[in-house]
């Protein structure tokens, strides 16, 4: 196949740059979508929702409570929170392994402070 600068010629610019903004709008339109999945269904914060949900039930903690709480958690809180959730089988061990975790975190910073600055 060879170029023909005639035809090429012939297409309206209008053409192109319709499609170039049709382009644009498509990418901005998934990357919005692959947004709000990662926020509702894959982030960490909404896989320990999820998982307290499921195993205590919805009056417990509702998903929006449980997501408002975990705002300001680090990266670490929310892995440790998640180790915890996703594989307790109940709620008590889900519970129990959230209990263990905070004494964990008590005892760290308890130490620290009676170690004095360094």
């Amino acid at each position: 196949m060879t170029y023909n600068r005639a035809v090429a010629e012939r297409r309206p610019a209008h053409d192109t740059a319709m499609k170039k903004l049709l382009t644009v709008i498509a990418l901005l339109g998934i990357g919005v979508a692959a947004a709000l999945l990662y926020t509702t269904t894959l982030s960490p914060e909404a896989r320990v929702c999820r998982s307290i949900e499921a195993r205590c039930g919805a009056d417990t903690m509702p998903v929006s409570e449980c997501r408002e709480a975990l705002e300001g958690a680090t990266a670490r809180e929310l892995e440790e929170l998640r180790r915890c959730a996703e594989p307790s089988e109940s709620c008590v061990e889900l519970l129990a392994c959230l209990s263990g975790s905070v004494i964990r975190d008590v005892g760290r910073g308890l130490l620290r402070g009676l170690s004095g600055p360094r």
